[in-house]
Parts: structure tokens; C-alpha cells; sequence
């Protein structure tokens, strides 16, 4: 049995209920005075809005769930976490944790939505302890749509204050978004308000990202530059995003042969975690990346963190790294004076006919007295099309502050995944409910449209590529969330340079500009 709800899906007529979010990292922020732009010299009050945008992986959501008796479980999911799937399913299930087994090694696509338990999961489960045999259950595409969550919509109020030399003086940012009817979620929608204007980190790569895209070639008066019915526009928008290090262990197992094994149960998703601990392993130890296997992405493996957030690389890499030191520091013991640097791993397990050696380390950030972000800064050149309102990109320059870039092939490639995002959600992506019934209408990748081939024009990768002196042994910080932030902002001012017309809702189609 369930309660029936009366959905709320219309966030206009249901402004009237909105109240404050809970928790402190939500309440309302006031330094200096409050709503100080009000009394500037200049001032200006905006309204954006943002649609409602769905995670659309191409591999849909599904679960395989095998009993072992009444009381052990082993699940393949597509969960960004086996850990937090595991806490679930037990809670759920009044299980302890250590007789639940979840495996999700690569998991494809996922953005976001393997970052909770779902329904269908738990189905899935109770499914095969129901008939008391391995179940698997699928998702079809509809219910991707409204079965694994999605980015709220949401409706911003912006008011900037200046002097009369041009100078900020005053910012005011409130936003109201929708949430779910059981599960408080909160967008940190209005928190980088607070600082991104006096970071100086955001220029650091202006120069060659604006070379690159050509930006001197842009007239500051709109409409200024045509190639037949074509107008010519340059945008520029910045993202951040927290540098955050959490708790991972790692298991290191080094054989005679000369092979090293790591084992963590982080998965990956595709950002290329597997690469990044073989990278970190092989230039802490000396050793060649063909000797190295990562074993990950099960709850039977040493645990590590969820893979979201821009976390894993500083998280995970760390642990390979500290466990790797303490692996080198056995190895020299091990040689004592033999010359440890000298004599190959191999040969030092077999003259002490050791089959292997295995060390498991836990490595967690510390609380630090800095202020720690990655940083971005994209350049988009586009066309409008005068008699249509066709908009077509030209060329996408993203720059990163990420710290040390650990992989610079996988790293690139994550850079151009999020400008593939970035230019859906500027002028793509919008999930259309009727508010009469609470169903969405364009649930399919037909009619709910995302980027293909097509859309995507030449994108250029630009990293900083500096050490950063406090996040972790490498130097590196998170780089998924600002590979996306900031483009649809420069898509939007590419647009206004274009065409003289600001689109503050998302998407930015044609009848928004005809």
C-alpha cells in the first residue's frame, strides 16, 4: 500500500509555499550591508530562469540482485557509489552492511543520477528475494525521465550595484527552485555569489583562451559583425567549484613477476579513474603503467568515495600515492643495505622469496586554513542566422585551474564532455511538464533533445597545469563540475554580442530570438 500525493509540479503557482532550505551551508549570507546595491550609482535587477534538465545517459538505469540465503545479497547497479548503495540496501532491507555486496565497476554515463539509491533498485531486490532467484530489472527511456532525479527548475533574482567609475559595490542573489515532496534536495545555487568576483584565479589563462578563440576580432557594439545572413558573436563565461579531498584506502599488492595490483572500491564513470591511479602509481613508484592493474568498483574492495563532486581525483589519487610511499618504505627496509633504488622490485621479492608484498594504507585530507577552488574561464564563438534565428558554434576555448593535471589526454577529454553538457543546457535542454496530470511530455530523446556529433564544433583545451601547494600530495583539484560551469553563460553573451539580446531563460531557441 502507499499514500497518494496531489503532485506540485507548477513552480510558479506554487512560489507562494517556498520556504527557507535547511542547514546552515543554506541560510542567508549578509557581509557588509545587505542589499547595499540598492543605493549605488549604477544598478541593475535581472530575472533568470532554468528549466528542468534530466541526466539522459545513453545506458538506462538497471539492477541485478542475487540472494544468498534470507540474509546475504550480492547487487550490480548503476550507482555512482557501492558504498552508499550498500548503506541503503541494508537500511532498507534491516541487514547488516557486511552481507550486502554491491558491484558496479563501470557504470557508463550516469551524471549525477547513480548519486541515490532509486526505487527501482530496491524493486529489483525485493523482486528476486520474492521469487527467490537472480532478478535483473531494467529501466526503459520514459522512465528515466522522472524515476532518477534531475536538476531542479529554477528562477533567480540578480541585483548588482556599482560606482560611477565602474567599480562593484553591492550583490544581491535569491533563488527559488523546486524539490522533491519527500527528500529535501537544495542547488548551492546563490553560494559562489559570495567570492567569485575578487578571485583573482579566474584570469589566470584570459589571455591564451581569448588568442585562441579569436577575441580580438570581437566588436564591443552588438551586431556589429556579419558574414552574409550570418551575425558573428564572442561570449565568455566563468565557473567554480569547491576543491574538496575526502577518505579513501587502497590496497597495494606487488608481486614477484614485477606486477602491482590497487584495489579500491571506487568505480568509474568515465572520467578515467583507473588511468589517473595507474599514472599516480607509476610516477610515485618508477614503475612502467603496463605492470599496474586497478581492481575497483565493489564493496568487497578496501572503500573509497562516491564518484561526484570533483573529489575523486584528489581523494583516491592521494590514497595511491601515500599508499605507494609507504610501499616503497617497506620495499627499502626489505633491501636494507642492498641498494634498494638499484635493484628491481622483482628481484628483490625473489632473492627474499617473497611471492608478493601488500600493504593497505587509509589516506584522508586535514583541515585547512585556505579557501581551495578549481577554476574555469570558456570562450564560445557562434553564428545567429538573421532570418531563421538558427544558432550555430563555431569554435568552444575552456581553460581550467585544476591544479596538476595528472592525465593530460583524459583531463582534455572530460574539458570537451562538458562543453558538450554546457551547450545542451544552453540551447537544448528543457523538460516539458503538464502541470494538469504532473507527466512529463518529452520524455524520449526525440523530443527532449540533448547534443549530437552535429552540434559539436571544434573545442580546445587550455590547463593551467600549476601545483596546488595544500590539496594533496600531487597538487591536484576536481575538474568534472567546472568543465560545464560557465558555458552556457558564454553561449548566452555570445548570443547578446551577436544579436543584441539578452535570453535570460534557458534554453536559448529561435522564437526566443526571432
Amino acid at each position: 500500500t502507499y499514500v497518494k500525493m496531489e503532485h506540485a509540479t507548477d513552480l510558479t503557482k506554487n512560489i507562494s509555499k517556498a520556504r527557507t532550505p535547511t542547514g546552515p551551508r543554506f541560510e542567508d549570507y549578509t557581509r557588509g550591508e545587505a542589499d547595499a546595491y540598492t543605493k549605488a550609482a549604477v544598478k541593475i535587477e535581472q530575472e533568470y530562469y532554468h528549466p528542468i534538465e534530466v541526466h539522459s545517459p545513453m545506458e538506462p538505469g538497471s539492477v541485478i540482485a542475487m540472494w544468498q540465503g534470507k540474509d546475504k545479497v550480492t547487487v550490480y547497479t548503476k550507482t555512482q557509489g557501492v558504498e552508499a548503495t550498500q548503506r541503503s540496501v541494508a537500511d532498507a532491507f534491516k541487514l547488516p552492511p557486511e552481507n550486502i555486496t554491491v558491484n558496479a565497476e563501470h557504470v557508463g554515463g550516469a551524471f549525477g543520477m547513480g548519486l541515490r539509491t532509486w526505487p527501482y533498485e530496491i524493486a529489483g531486490i525485493m523482486g528476486a528475494q520474492k521469487i527467490g532467484r537472480p532478478l535483473k530489472l531494467m529501466l526503459h527511456r520514459e522512465q528515466m525521465f522522472t524515476n532518477v532525479g534531475h536538476r531542479p527548475e529554477t528562477m533567480q533574482k540578480i541585483g548588482l550595484g556599482a560606482s560611477a567609475d565602474g567599480k562593484l559595490v553591492g550583490i544581491s542573489h535569491e533563488a527559488t527552485a523546486e524539490t522533491s515532496a519527500y527528500e529535501e534536495f537544495t542547488e548551492a545555487t546563490v553560494n559562489l555569489s559570495r567570492f567569485l568576483y575578487a578571485c583573482p584565479n579566474v584570469t589566470t589563462r584570459y589571455k591564451l583562451g581569448a588568442e585562441k578563440i579569436g577575441w580580438k576580432n570581437r566588436k564591443l557594439e552588438p551586431k556589429a559583425s556579419k558574414e552574409g545572413d550570418w551575425l558573428i558573436g564572442y561570449g565568455m563565461g566563468t565557473g567554480a567549484f569547491g576543491a574538496f579531498r575526502g577518505a579513501a584506502t587502497i590496497k597495494a599488492i606487488l608481486y614477484a613477476n614485477g606486477t602491482l595490483i590497487l584495489q579500491c572500491s571506487v568505480n568509474d564513470m568515465g572520467p578515467g579513474t583507473a588511468t589517473m591511479m595507474t599514472t599516480v602509481a607509476a610516477n610515485t613508484l618508477g614503475m612502467p603503467v603496463d605492470k599496474i592493474k586497478v581492481e575497483m568498483g565493489s564493496t568487497s574492495l578496501p572503500p573509497g568515495p562516491m564518484q561526484g563532486g570533483s573529489t575523486v581525483t584528489s581523494t583516491v589519487g592521494a590514497a595511491v600515492h601515500d599508499t605507494c610511499i609507504a610501499l616503497k618504505e617497506k620495499i627499502a627496509t626489505l633491501a636494507g643495505n642492498d641498494s634498494a633504488g638499484s635493484l628491481p622490485y622483482a628481484d628483490l621479492l625473489k632473492k627474499n622469496n617473497l611471492p608478493f608484498l601488500e600493504i593497505t594504507k587509509e589516506s584522508k585530507g586535514q583541515n585547512q586554513p585556505y579557501s581551495m577552488y578549481s577554476f574555469s574561464v570558456h570562450f564560445v564563438k557562434l553564428r545567429v542566422h538573421q532570418p531563421t534565428g538558427r544558432i550555430k558554434i563555431d569554435h568552444v576555448v575552456s581553460c581550467a585551474d585544476a591544479g596538476t593535471i595528472v592525465n593530460q589526454k583524459t583531463a582534455a577529454s572530460q574539458m570537451m564532455g562538458g562543453a558538450v553538457g554546457g551547450l545542451g543546457m544552453a540551447l537544448m535542454e528543457d523538460l516539458v511538464i503538464d502541470h494538469r496530470f504532473g507527466r512529463a511530455i518529452n520524455n524520449n530523446l526525440a523530443d527532449y533533445h540533448v547534443p549530437v556529433n552535429a552540434d559539436i564544433p571544434a573545442v580546445d583545451v587550455l590547463f593551467v597545469n600549476k601545483k596546488d601547494p595544500y590539496t594533496n600530495p600531487m597538487g591536484s583539484k576536481g575538474l568534472g563540475e567546472i568543465a560545464l560551469v560557465g558555458v552556457a553563460p558564454a553561449v548566452a553573451n555570445a548570443v547578446f554580442n551577436a544579436t543584441g539580446k539578452r535570453i535570460r531563460s534557458l534554453p536559448i531557441t529561435l522564437d526566443k530570438l526571432l
